[in-house]
């Protein structure tokens, strides 16, 4: 039901033959995207998240073979942490990727079960 009130229909939706969205209630999204600003965005193509890497978050994807395309996925749906300094925790299919406050800057990632990771850095593990 909270879906629908915030689910804006789109050319998927049209595609699908999916009736009309008449529970759609643009308070009920004004509302939920300023707590959750990517639910508007929820049908937004994976790969049109923007994503920049630092140097460190592009070695350690290298290193840890991560794809930028798994950071988009990340960011788009993983579950999010706030952590120290600003900085965001998006946990997705096992992958973390720590970003800054816009979610638009991947600082560095690593997979959960990485033990190497996990000592390097204990406080970007915390939930």
């Amino acid at each position: 039901d909270d879906f629908l009130k915030t689910h804006r229909c789109n050319p998927l939706c049209k595609l699908l033959g999916l009736p009309a969205n008449l529970r759609f209630d643009p308070r009920a999204s004004a509302v939920s995207a300023s707590e959750h600003s990517d639910l508007l965005d929820s049908s937004r193509n994976t790969s049109a998240y923007t994503m920049h890497k630092t140097d460190h978050a592009s070695q350690r994807g290298r290193e840890r073979s991560f794809t930028t395309r798994e950071c988009q996925a990340a960011v788009k749906h993983g579950a999010k942490t706030p952590l120290r300094e600003g900085k965001v925790a998006h946990d997705h299919d096992g992958l973390r990727i720590v970003t800054d406050a816009t979610h638009k800057i991947a600082v560095t990632g690593f997979q959960r079960d990485d033990p190497l990771a996990s000592n390097a850095r204990p406080d970007l593990l915390k939930t």
